[in-house]
């Protein structure tokens, strides 16, 4: 331990550069260890890896499920929805327009919870950055300083594009309606009844609000083009949603745990491992210097007892 505190300080030249290099080997082995659960202690906290796996698979696949068309948008809203969509000149058919503008509108509803999902794991990678400690490191803050910052940095780059092609995969869901799906299943010949003044039978459930009283007066075919509206939007954005909890983990892992992981290692290398900047982060404080000082002293003594003692022998 002595040597591996102050040994780096009286090198120069190459094996300088071989000794940082093998501090900067240790350092991301720390990480790489961690990300991929290969060491742990028994009883302490959640490592980061096991953090990270419930970010994507318990945390954010929990908000999206719990976005929910059927408890967010009543009956009154699909109508206003028909008649903005219909404009002067109602369909025939079922409105289409309707049907995926809804889809749309669900669909911006998950894109902050992906977005807080890749930010909350490029958090916590940084966490896991200024966590690691090394021996080599002690009396020498600035040291794991210039690590932590290179590191940040690259996470930062790698989060950027992370975002871009979450964006993009929010806009080919939106830009595609494929109600061709072999998971969307709605029979359009299934038009439910509903109970009015005249005593229509009904297998609707209750109205639980005006907007849904409101319903009632209007003509059957209206009120048939509402409920199979609202079938289509909710088996469709069940699709979406399984999709999504699919491939948000996914593009986040590959974009930027694995970059980060997979990088860092020449990330620093590539910063740091220079003459100029090897010389100003192996400066040590002043308490590192009198620790410094001290372990040179002790290495000395230590030295000269051995000589002593293999003179004796």
């Amino acid at each position: 331990m002595l040597n591996g505190v102050i040994g780096i300080h009286n090198l120069q030249g190459y094996s300088k550069s071989v000794a940082f290099n093998n501090i900067i080997f240790k350092f991301v082995s720390k990480i790489k260890d961690n990300l991929q659960g290969k060491r742990f202690v028994i009883g302490l906290e959640l490592q980061t890896s096991a953090i990270i796996n419930d970010i994507l698979n318990e945390k954010f696949r929990k908000n999206i499920q719990s976005i929910n068309p059927e408890s967010e948008i009543d009956k009154g809203d699909i109508l206003t929805a028909i008649k903005n969509a219909n404009g002067f000149n109602p369909n025939i058919f079922v409105s289409q327009v309707t049907f995926e503008t809804l889809v749309k509108f669900f669909i911006d509803k998950i894109k902050p919870h992906a977005k807080e999902a890749a930010e909350s794991v490029a958090n916590e990678l940084v966490e896991l950055f200024m966590s690691i400690d090394l021996d080599e490191m002690s009396g020498v803050p600035n040291l794991k300083y210039a690590f932590i910052e290179v590191l940040s940095k690259l996470v930062q780059r790698n989060l950027a594009p992370t975002l871009d092609f979450l964006e993009h995969f929010f806009e080919i869901e939106q830009g595609h309606i494929n109600t061709r799906h072999p998971d969307f299943s709605v029979n359009p010949t299934e038009t439910p009844t509903f109970e009015n003044n005249s005593g229509e039978s009904s297998r609707h459930c209750e109205l639980s609000n005006e907007s849904d009283k409101k319903i009632l007066g209007l003509a059957k075919r209206e009120r048939s083009e509402i409920e199979l509206i609202r079938k289509m939007l909710c088996s469709y954005f069940n699709i979406v949603k399984k999709n999504t909890c699919d491939y948000v983990p996914k593009i986040v892992l590959t974009m930027l745990l694995y970059k980060t992981m997979n990088y860092c290692e020449t990330e620093l290398v590539n910063n740091l491992l220079n003459e100029e900047s090897m010389e100003k982060i192996l400066k040590p404080s002043d308490d590192g210097k009198e620790r410094v000082e001290f372990l040179e002293d002790e290495i000395k003594k230590i030295k000269e007892a051995n000589k002593l003692f293999s003179e004796i022998m």
